[in-house]
């Protein structure tokens, strides 16, 4: 069933965001919202292109979600409608640039090739994803968008906590995540907000 959701959202969703987005600044500022409350579940509506169930590292393959679509759907339409406005290479890229570098030459020596490369892939996405927010904002987007992402995060969080802890009585609730250390450590990026 999340594959079907996946697809109908790339193909129908995606262009239709896009088309949207790139007309309206209210639009843009809500596909915003939703890229940044999507990440709260990244991990229910991805997909995996390819994955081993042996390894049990921190990166699950090659995989897109919900996010990364939302990331497309602004990339295309800043394309579409706010070229002028684009920083092609925005604050902070050459460093990130410099940490994709050393990566790259660390997993030349990988005893496994492909799960170096799963966090390579990783790393791209989510520079993509800065692209998009950096970009998105720039376009005249209000941060009350990126507010009201974060506060949708922590709603979402905090109602499946209560209802793993309260409903479910899981003694050390994983939240939306697979793990329970996961949830501070991502709430913890939210706090400054």
């Amino acid at each position: 069933m999340k594959y079907l959701i996946f697809f109908i959202v790339a193909v129908f969703g995606v262009p239709m965001m896009a088309s949207m987005a790139a007309k309206s600044e209210k639009v843009r500022g809500g596909v915003l919202t939703f890229v940044i409350a999507s990440t709260a579940m990244a991990n229910q509506i991805k997909i995996n292109f390819v994955s081993t169930e042996s390894y049990r590292g921190p990166e699950r393959g090659f995989e897109l979600n919900l996010t990364d679509l939302g990331a497309w759907a602004l990339i295309i339409a800043l394309l579409m409608q706010h070229q002028k406005r684009i920083k092609w290479l925005p604050y902070n890229s050459l460093p990130l640039a410099g940490l994709f570098l050393c990566a790259l030459i660390s997993s030349a020596s990988a005893p496994q090739m492909l799960y170096a490369s799963f966090a390579l892939f990783k790393m791209v996405r989510a520079f993509l994803l800065y692209w998009a927010v950096v970009n998105t904002l720039r376009s005249g987007v209000s941060r009350e968008s990126l507010w009201r992402g974060f506060l949708m995060i922590g709603m979402y969080v905090t109602y499946l906590a209560l209802k793993q802890k309260y409903l479910h009585h899981i003694y050390r609730v994983p939240g939306p995540f697979d793990h329970s250390n996961t949830v501070p450590l991502f709430l913890n990026l939210v706090m400054p907000v």
